[in-house]
């Protein structure tokens, strides 16, 4: 057994008193934690006296976010979390409830616009409104309705 399972199974002096239920090889702890970047025994990596074991347990690895109601946001929340969890699948979630809300997502203005009529490039000018996330307010602008502009939105 190294210093560092020792260290691990606990205090070696007389007084400890041993629990049998509790493992007593490091490769039954493995049941119990989990080891990150543990060197090799023979490995010249780390000194053992510079090394520092990093154990975490198991559970941090199988915690479940909770499943958020995000059809029962404001539609300003959900503008927060698109904009501010980027990869997390909050962002998605997020995402498909302002699309649902009658939003369209604009790849070339990286924002959320509405309009009222159907999305049709008949190049004819219409009013848009759009989410400046900069600002932090929906906003209004005159747009024409080609080919270039509807290509770019995403629902």
């Amino acid at each position: 057994m190294n210093q560092r399972e020792k260290n691990l199974l606990g205090p070696a002096n007389e007084s400890y008193q041993c629990n049998e239920s509790r493992p007593h090889k490091a490769e039954e702890l493995q049941d119990y934690i989990h080891f990150d970047k543990v060197p090799d025994e023979n490995s010249t990596l780390f000194s053992s006296e510079t090394y520092a074991l990093t154990i975490i347990p198991k559970s941090y690895y199988e915690i479940k976010k909770p499943v958020a109601k995000i059809e029962q946001l404001h539609e300003e929340t959900c503008f927060y979390i698109f904009y501010n969890l980027p990869g997390d699948e909050f962002q998605l979630q997020a995402y498909k409830s302002l699309i649902k809300r009658g939003f369209f997502f604009h790849v070339k203005m990286y924002c959320f616009v509405t309009f009222n009529g159907s999305r049709v490039a008949d190049n004819s000018k219409r009013k848009i409104t759009y989410f400046d996330y900069d600002k932090w307010v929906k906003e209004e602008a005159i747009v024409v309705f080609d080919q270039e502009f509807i290509s770019y939105l995403k629902d």
